[in-house]
């Protein structure tokens, strides 16, 4: 699979994690994740593939063409997954110091559902991820 799932979805599995960990270990895990998404940022500018993916696809779907998950790389979505994740990277290292679990962990999934919105192939995912980005 692509490192576009990796970007998309293990936020979201850090994002309850940093209701659980005690204060230490969740700076451990906020820097891990800004060492992340600064990585995925400047591979997003210096050109690097991350793939292109489709997921729950079925017989019919393949034959029509659809999927209703599905993730692919263009020129106007790397640039707004760059900016999304280069100012969340940001605003997660200034969450270091101004402290609350339950806001950081929202914005590691407002900032996951940006780039997953950026990357979607079809209006599904992108409305998908649009109203879980309007939840968090």
């Amino acid at each position: 699979m692509g490192l576009i799932l990796l970007v998309i979805f293990a936020p979201f599995v850090v994002a309850p994690a940093t209701l659980l960990l005690s204060r230490d270990r969740l700076r451990y895990l906020m820097l891990l994740c800004l060492a992340g998404m600064v990585y995925v940022a400047v591979l997003l500018l210096t050109g690097g593939d991350l793939g292109s993916v489709s997921l729950f696809t079925s017989t019919f779907g393949e034959a029509a063409g659809m999927s209703p998950l599905s993730f692919a790389e263009h020129p106007f979505g790397r640039m707004a997954a760059f900016s999304f994740l280069l100012v969340g990277a940001l605003a997660l290292l200034y969450g270091l110091e101004v402290y609350k679990r339950s806001e950081q962990a929202a914005a590691i999934v407002a900032i996951s559902s940006a780039v997953a919105v950026a990357f979607s192939a079809n209006f599904l995912t992108l409305f998908i991820f649009w109203e879980l980005l309007t939840l968090s």
